[in-house]
């Protein structure tokens, strides 16, 4: 296939329609996507990239004013979804039109449970099927809302599902080999689960590095002139970054009556004539009512986690040890032999082991894999 397949660009309802008829024919279509979130605030799918044997269809949603059969593709449980690393495309699926995908194949989760360490597209490809791609950084921030799209941007596209149907039966194979391959078909089955949650932050300019060294009277001015970014982000349709740097607020909030002619890398207010609303924004904050709330209101104290006794923190030691010791023999990562938050969990309430075992975090191919060694080594140390 990657010698000799067509492109085709679907940018029609009619169009989709067809493609979709035509992936509805096969059992596996390989699924990526390119987003504009490095170049506008509200960030958005852009691209979809779908590929079969033989053909690469290049699905255009900022054209398409129909994108329903696509969801419906997705959600069919029929055709496999082979994917590389969707967690990201899951949200945004999700986001946009709440799609949700049904049958997925991740490439990334597969290599991982092989033993591979590097786990981006282009390391896993010449891993295993020795093909180089060349990933250029201009190209991996392209604006995907611009059109036409360049050539050159295309084929980065249609590079990041073209390979991956053989990449998947090689990795399967290699699992099947190894007796794994229950394992990951239950951790695909976990990606089905993800969904976009929008993040709600209370004070959100507190989450600013170097917030925290500020008095209340320049966390005011910090409060006042984030406002004044996020909604300039919004009219501009920009992201954050490209309004003015987090850095660049909390200099002129330590000091707003600083010459910013003086600073460098004022983003988009460099400009003279862009400059004066920044300064009116500057003294609107000088201005306006100090926060009325306090420090400790601002910065709540963290609600501590129960304190390990001292024989609970040797038992998470020796477990965390028989956790790598075993990710060692198998060659994986140890995270993927236990969750270490469950570790803890067994050693704060030993008398309730075998319902700690039984959490939703473990995962059944672990429980039957791992349980009884994890077992005998509590029994080893004469805790259970």
């Amino acid at each position: 296939m990657e010698n000799n397949y067509s492109i085709e660009i679907v940018d029609s309802n009619e169009k989709l329609i067809n493609t979709i008829k035509k992936i509805s024919k096969e059992d596996f279509v390989a699924v990526d996507i390119e987003s504009n979130g490095l170049h506008r605030f509200k960030e958005q799918i852009c691209l979809i990239q779908l590929a079969i044997p033989g053909a690469v269809f290049i699905v255009d949603p900022l054209q398409i004013s129909e994108i329903a059969p696509l969801g419906k593709l997705l959600f069919d449980k029929d055709i496999e979804k082979i994917f590389h690393s969707p967690d990201h495309d899951l949200r945004s699926f999700d986001r946009d039109w709440n799609f949700q995908v049904r049958n997925i194949f991740d490439t990334s989760t597969a290599a991982a449970f092989l033993g591979s360490e590097k786990l981006g597209l282009s390391s896993i490809l010449s891993e295993y099927l020795k093909i180089e791609l060349s990933k250029s950084k201009s190209l991996q921030r392209s604006d995907w809302t611009l059109r036409p799209i360049p050539k050159e941007a295309l084929q980065y596209a249609i590079n990041d599902v073209l390979y991956l149907k053989n990449l998947r039966d090689l990795l399967l194979n290699e699992l099947a080999n190894l007796k794994r391959t229950h394992w990951v078909f239950e951790e695909f089955k976990f990606l089905e689960r993800i969904k976009y949650i929008p993040k709600i932050i209370e004070n959100p300019f507190l989450s600013i590095k170097g917030s925290k060294t500020l008095d209340i009277k320049s966390l005011t001015i910090l409060s006042r002139l984030y406002e004044f970014r996020q909604n300039e982000a919004i009219r501009l349709n920009r992201p954050t970054f490209k309004i003015v740097h987090d850095n660049i607020l909390i200099e002129i909030s330590k000091n707003p009556e600083i010459d910013l002619t003086k600073i460098k890398d004022l983003g988009i207010y460099s400009r003279s004539n862009r400059r004066l609303k920044l300064i009116k924004a500057i003294k609107d904050a000088q201005n306006s009512t100090l926060l009325n709330i306090s420090r400790e209101e601002l910065y709540p104290k963290r609600k501590t986690q129960k304190n390990m006794s001292d024989s609970q923190v040797l038992l998470f030691k020796n477990l965390k040890d028989w956790r790598l010791n075993l990710s060692k023999k198998l060659k994986l990562q140890p995270s993927l032999i236990w969750p270490l938050s469950n570790l803890k969990n067994i050693c704060m309430n030993l008398d309730n082991f075998e319902n700690e075992i039984e959490h939703e975090v473990v995962r059944k191919w672990q429980r039957k894999e791992f349980s009884d060694s994890l077992r005998h080594n509590l029994i080893s140390q004469d805790v259970v």
